[in-house]
């Protein structure tokens, strides 16, 4: 089971099941938590322990536990963001808490992280060379029980012959 831990308002918790698309936990964090005032797009969760943003609006429509850490504490963050784009995290929670919310940008998205993945695979690729390449000869399995059966057949011989 994939659960979190939100923190909220004044030393309160709640637990959340994140096995369901991001809209939908933001959606029932608000309701729970007592923010329905503000819009999707104006909440997130950050990690307790990094103060990193989930990002979970950013994809709205995918599995949120994909985001989330299994078991993990979060807090819950008012985004605001102003006409030039910046981008300001509030944390939910009572000012006595030592929980800053540092500014790090969102986790890059699936998509950002494979592409940088498929670029250093070219980039290891250019560097060995597709001629370069350690060519490595694999015998066929046949040819190994083959021989198996062969030493096999020839141990239950020999006994027999050493008997005669």
């Amino acid at each position: 089971m994939s659960f979190i831990i939100v923190k909220y308002g004044k030393e309160q918790e709640h637990i959340f099941n994140a096995n369901c698309k991001s809209i939908n936990l933001i959606n029932s964090i608000k309701e729970v938590c007592g923010y329905n005032d503000l819009n999707v797009n104006e909440i997130d969760l950050a990690e307790e322990s990094t103060g990193q943003p989930a990002a979970l609006n950013t994809t709205p429509y995918e599995y949120a536990n994909t985001n989330l850490q299994a078991r993990g504490v979060y807090v819950l963050i008012s985004v605001h963001k102003d006409e030039h784009g910046h981008v300001e995290y509030v944390p939910l929670i009572d000012s006595k808490s030592n929980f800053v919310v540092k500014l790090k940008s969102p986790r890059k998205t699936k998509e950002e992280t494979k592409k940088k993945m498929d670029r250093t695979e070219s980039q290891k690729f250019k560097q060995v060379g597709a001629g370069n390449a350690p060519r490595r000869s694999i015998k066929p399995a046949e040819n190994s029980l083959t021989a198996t059966t062969t030493q096999t057949t020839t141990a239950k011989k020999s006994p027999s012959v050493a008997s005669q």
